[in-house]
């Protein structure tokens, strides 16, 4: 009786230690990035970007006529943002004006691999549409575009950004997925 008992008891510890062990194995298994990792990871995808792509980084938003061809001006929130085309300036950006605006988004790869087009009707026949000032506006589209439509100002105006994670939606900010975009102001009502 007592060997049934002591095996008993040995079972019943092995059968309990056993699940803790191989957790612990696979745990310590795990390749997994951390957080931090994968944000270091993305200074260093940027940086590449910028070096391949012959950008130039300023610190101080450039006068109208001095952006020249690869002058990104680095924002204090992390956002580079490159003018193209000023825009018509009879059509100016305001507090609740309904936005129009279409884009090409980039994965900030060598090839600039595209992630998703909307610049024009072919692509989808109606621009992404928010009033600016809205509090929804920079959960939907991210605080590095509506940064970048404030910098832009004016319909027609044209520019290109790289946007960390961090000021993109929710969804790059959790994979900390940097992109790139060219955007164009379509629509101020």
């Amino acid at each position: 009786y007592d060997f049934f008992k002591d095996s008993f008891n040995e079972k019943k510890i092995l059968s309990t230690l056993f699940p803790l062990f191989l957790l612990t194995v696979f745990a310590a298994c795990d390749d997994t990035k951390s957080y931090s990792e994968l944000q270091d990871e993305e200074i260093i995808t940027i940086q590449n970007y910028i070096q391949q792509n012959n950008i130039q980084v300023v610190t101080t938003k450039p006068a109208e006529n001095g952006w020249g061809t690869n002058v990104y001006y680095k924002t204090s929130s992390g956002l580079y943002f490159h003018l193209v085309a000023p825009g018509d300036k009879t059509d100016s950006l305001k507090v609740n004006s309904t936005i129009g605006y279409r884009f090409i988004e980039y994965n900030l790869d060598t090839n600039k691999s595209i992630r998703i087009k909307n610049w024009e009707p072919r692509d989808y026949v109606n621009p992404w549409i928010f009033t600016y000032g809205s509090s929804t506006a920079i959960t939907n589209f991210g605080a590095g575009i509506y940064e970048a439509i404030g910098l832009m100002k004016y319909k027609f105006s044209e520019a290109t950004i790289i946007v960390p994670a961090a000021l993109n939606t929710s969804t790059y900010n959790q994979y900390v997925t940097p992109v790139s975009y060219d955007l164009k102001i379509t629509v101020i009502n």
